[in-house]
């Protein structure tokens, strides 16, 4: 009787199998990444904004306390039918100086929020965006409306100031830091 031994030689590898598996493990690695990137801009967009929120606000206090702390200053004379129209107008081009310096602050700071980098699907932080960027430009207004003419002073700080509440709940809504935002 003749045993015949058929060959047990291991299967051929194939090729492709490592290729495959590195494909794989690429585009985890690129998934991992984007996560990475997103999740850092979001968290970078939440520190920006709440920054900008304390700032604009410290800002508008300061502003208005140089505003007023100028008019006070003039105020004898800025509205004296007693002193000649040139001293008058010179003390409320001192004023409305004041108020265009303020503006000028908010102005930066309203760039700055407008130049934040939020990804187009992280919607909470462009609300939050908006909002933040919405409470700097009505900050700014009434100084813009002071610089552009002394005489306005009166009804402008008669106005309340913008709330930051809006722009403080919008940033909760993006997960920014509660506190942060303070």
């Amino acid at each position: 009787m003749t045993i015949e031994y058929l060959a047990t030689e291991a299967p051929p590898r194939r090729r492709w199998s490592w290729a495959t598996g590195l494909a794989v493990v690429l585009v985890l690695a690129g998934v991992a990444a984007f996560l990475v990137w997103s999740d850092r801009t979001k968290d970078a967009a939440n520190e920006s904004l709440s920054s900008a929120v304390v700032q604009s606000q410290e800002r508008a206090r300061i502003g208005e306390g140089r505003v007023m702390s100028t008019l006070t200053y003039a105020s004898p004379m800025i509205w004296s039918t007693e002193v000649s129209e040139d001293v008058r107008s010179g003390l409320r081009d001192l004023v409305e100086q004041s108020a265009a310096d303020a503006a000028a602050t908010l102005t930066t700071i309203a760039d700055e929020v407008a130049g934040t980098t939020v990804l187009p699907w992280q919607t909470a932080q462009q609300q939050a965006r908006d909002s933040v960027l919405a409470l700097v430009l009505a900050e700014r207004a009434r100084f813009d409306t002071i610089a552009a003419d002394a005489r306005q002073i009166g009804p402008v700080l008669a106005q309340p100031r913008p709330s930051e509440a809006e722009a403080l709940a919008a940033l909760r809504a993006s997960g920014a830091d509660e506190d942060a935002g303070r």
